[in-house]
């Protein structure tokens, strides 16, 4: 069978482009720019789904001051579980040492903090004034200085720079996927 077109010459898509230039590129720069705001859109949606999600759990993971054991006066009972615990001066710190008596009525020594802590949540303020292992779980009697309160925080670091982490994931991670498929969808509309 015989061509249509004569032997030297090009298929008339070629010799005559359209305004857009050859259809063939045309089709592959709109796949393109479909593809482009499929992702996109997908990316965005990733992040606008991570982004509170990250948050969510960061808020969720702050500790709770409200529910740290807190002593006020002398020889206050303190439920405590075995392990390292913070102690946190609510108040004037530094009126004075704060004393722990165990169950077994010996004294619990109180070291000083390496690095110091505060909190200010939930309409409470705190500065740790020193540490304290717990060898068993029990009613310890604490006293503390006339006019402070004296809080005790389990892993309070901890919990606080994990909180801290989900903020920060949620604006980069969340935030950013959001932003790149946004700038994505964008760019894939324009070119289409």
């Amino acid at each position: 069978m015989s061509s249509p077109f004569p032997p030297s010459s090009e298929p008339p898509y070629l010799a005559n482009p359209t305004p857009h230039g050859n259809p063939v590129q045309a089709s592959a720069r709109a796949r393109k720019s479909k593809r482009m705001v499929k992702v996109g859109l997908v990316l965005g949606g990733v992040g606008l789904v991570l982004a509170p999600l990250f948050g969510f759990l960061g808020w969720r993971s702050l500790p709770d001051v409200n529910e740290f054991p807190r002593a006020s006066g002398e020889r206050q009972p303190v439920v405590l579980t075995e392990g390292e615990w913070t102690v946190f001066a609510e108040g004037p710190a530094g009126l004075g040492p704060t004393l722990i008596e165990g169950p077994d009525g010996a004294p619990v020594p109180v070291r000083s903090v390496f690095t110091s802590q505060t909190y200010t949540l939930s309409g409470r303020t705190g500065e740790s004034v020193g540490e304290v292992d717990i060898a068993a779980d029990g009613t310890y009697l604490v006293t503390t200085p006339a006019g402070e309160t004296t809080a005790f925080a389990q892993d309070f670091a901890s919990s606080l720079v994990a909180s801290i982490g989900l903020f920060l994931a949620a604006v980069f991670v969340g935030g950013g996927m959001l932003l790149i498929g946004g700038v994505l969808t964008l760019i894939g509309l324009l070119r289409s």
